[in-house]
C-alpha cells in the first residue's frame, strides 16, 4: 500500500495494565470507529490489531497486538 492511500486514524500512547494492552489516541469522529476499520501497521503487520474498549468520555481505546503478551512488550 503506498503511503498516499494511508490515512492516519490513531497513535500508540502508552501500555495499558500488565497483559501487553495498549492505549490509542483516535482520530475517528468517534473511538469506537476503530472496531469497524481494517487498521494496518507498519510495524506490527496488517490485521494484528484487535480493538479491546473504549475509555468513557475520552478519545482513547483499549486495544490489544497480536504477539505482545505483557506490559514489557507494549
Amino acid at each position: 500500500m503506498s503511503e498516499k492511500n494511508k490515512i492516519l486514524v490513531g497513535k500508540i500512547v502508552a501500555p495499558q495494565g500488565i497483559r501487553g494492552e495498549v492505549r490509542v489516541q483516535t482520530y475517528t469522529a468517534v473511538p469506537t470507529d476503530l472496531r469497524d476499520l481494517s487498521v494496518f501497521c507498519s510495524r506490527f503487520g496488517a490485521g494484528a490489531f484487535h480493538f479491546v474498549r473504549a475509555i468513557p468520555a475520552s478519545s482513547v481505546i483499549v486495544a490489544r497486538i497480536d504477539g505482545i503478551d505483557n506490559r514489557n512488550d507494549a
